[in-house]
């Protein structure tokens, strides 16, 4: 898929920058639910007017909806810059109902947040979400056979 609505903007001295080449494979895009805990949030939160509280029974002794995290795995052969952080901000708010399953489609099919039709609802990125970073964990890199490197061990 070409992903050039899921990129994030240059910044600083990369701000010229054209990137022509947006196609990126994605073999592997999984969404596993880990808990339903309690958790506490630190400083501002994309989420703040989202009401959430502890686990299942914590949450109905406080009138609260249970908190449940999940864990998104992406594997790909290249990522743009942001873009796992956008296509998971975009699974977020189409869960929360902020964006809907037909614009992220056509911001997949088009390359392009922008809509047109009734069915859009003037809805576009500014619905979407950019997950923040510090969830971010690269787990693994594999290069082919063809490339090699010596490692120093220090």
């Amino acid at each position: 898929h070409d992903f050039a609505a899921f990129r994030g903007a240059f910044r600083g001295s990369e701000r010229k920058r054209v990137q022509s080449d947006t196609i990126c494979n994605l073999s592997r895009c999984c969404i596993e639910r880990e808990m339903d805990d309690v958790v506490d949030c630190l400083g501002d939160s994309p989420l703040a007017d989202v009401i959430v509280g502890g686990n299942n029974e914590e949450a109905a002794e406080n009138g609260l909806e249970p908190l449940t995290t999940y864990t998104v795995t992406v594997t790909g052969d290249r990522f743009l810059y942001k873009q796992v952080r956008f296509l998971v901000g975009s699974i977020v708010s189409v869960g929360l109902g902020k964006s809907s399953l037909d614009v992220v489609k056509n911001a997949l099919q088009n390359g392009t947040w922008e809509e047109e039709g009734p069915e859009f609802n003037g809805k576009g990125k500014n619905n979407v979400l950019c997950a923040p970073s510090h969830g971010l964990c690269l787990t693994d890199v594999q290069f082919d056979d063809g490339i090699d490197f010596d490692w120093v061990v220090g």
